[in-house]
């Protein structure tokens, strides 16, 4: 992996970026943040946000290792967490840049407190079974 191979990461937690949210989406993410950097130590603080930026190149290298470890990264919601994940199995450094995050202006979110809560728990038994592929 050449240096300039790095993935450029969002993240809501570099420095001071605006995280305009509710509280309970809020606590969530911060939990659901804490439980995964426990488990998969990529080093990164924002891995549910999204937001990154690689080449094809070195996008590919990761999805060639996730089909190695019987991973598919984009049947996931959180799909960059194996891409983190693995990213740091293999050496590929991560630079995360802030990314603000700001209260929508138009419509309302789907997801109420009770699904949100079943959308953190279901996302902490993923990052317990990724972990356990990536350990093999």
């Amino acid at each position: 992996i050449a240096l300039q191979d790095k993935i450029g990461w969002g993240s809501r937690y570099v420095e001071n970026v605006k995280f305009e949210s509710d509280v309970p989406h809020i606590i969530g993410t911060k939990v659901l943040n804490t439980w995964i950097s426990a488990w998969l130590r990529t080093g990164i603080r924002d891995h549910t946000l999204g937001y990154f930026a690689l080449k094809r190149e070195t996008l590919n290298l990761i999805l060639n290792h996730a089909t190695e470890k019987n991973i598919a990264p984009f049947d996931s919601v959180l799909y960059g967490l194996p891409i983190a994940a693995i990213a740091l199995k293999l050496g590929v450094p991560i630079v995360e840049v802030k990314a603000p995050y700001e209260r929508r202006k138009h419509g309302e979110s789907k997801i109420g407190f009770v699904d949100g809560v079943g959308l953190v728990l279901r996302d902490m038994k993923y990052t317990l079974q990724l972990s356990s592929r990536l350990k093999k």
